[in-house]
């Protein structure tokens, strides 16, 4: 009887290790999604009819960022692209994220 009992608690021990490397696997793949959303969202507020570079409209991001932002010069850049980018798709990138979030968490209740 008592070897039963070593053997159901071996195994409900390997259960708390089985549980914590999941919980470790779902917080990196978590966080490469935010990775990637960060990397979409940069990409696309760069391309559109009014194309801003790529390294201009990172360094525009970064430099509202409250610890990057006074090491970013930004200086040398259009200012109407600063306009475009903070007025016209900044929002629309947001808003895009917030409805995509909105469509995922639905589809899961559903």
């Amino acid at each position: 009887m008592s070897g039963t009992r070593k053997a159901a608690s071996s195994r409900a021990g390997d259960g708390g290790a089985k549980t914590a490397r999941v919980g470790r696997r779902i917080d990196g793949y978590a966080l490469a999604s935010i990775i990637c959303l960060a990397l979409v969202c940069v990409v696309t507020s760069s391309v559109c009819s009014a194309r801003i570079p790529l390294e201009q409209t990172s360094r525009l991001l970064l430099e509202k960022l409250p610890l990057v932002g006074a090491a970013v010069d930004t200086s040398d850049i259009n200012p109407n692209y600063e306009t475009i980018l903070y007025r016209v798709r900044i929002p629309r990138v947001l808003m895009a994220v917030i409805v995509g979030i909105s469509l995922s968490e639905a589809g899961v209740m559903y």
